[in-house]
């Protein structure tokens, strides 16, 4: 399901304006509210892709329910950190 919405978003937003605005200069058609809209859904693909992105995968929705305060905050299990030194010897 996520890869069929991850596909359908670039499908309606990218392709479907540019075969209007293809097949309106090959039949030389000109309509301004058809293109206004053409151009209106194209311009939305950003932002739907950023929305389908956080809806469909678990670890970026839980991240944005977290920032907006939906659920509560995501804890993350401590890590202790180790270093070491090398010496070099020339």
């Amino acid at each position: 399901m996520a890869l069929f919405l991850q596909i359908a978003v670039p499908l309606t937003t990218i392709v479907v304006p540019l075969i209007y605005i293809f097949s309106s200069i090959i039949v030389n058609y000109y309509n301004q509210t058809f293109t206004n809209f053409a151009m209106l859904m194209g311009s939305t693909h950003g932002f739907m892709s950023s929305i389908i992105m956080i809806m469909v995968h678990r670890p970026y929705r839980e991240a944005f329910m977290a920032m907006i305060g939906k659920t509560r905050k995501i804890v993350l299990p401590a890590v202790s950190m180790k270093t070491t030194s090398v010496d070099v010897l020339i």
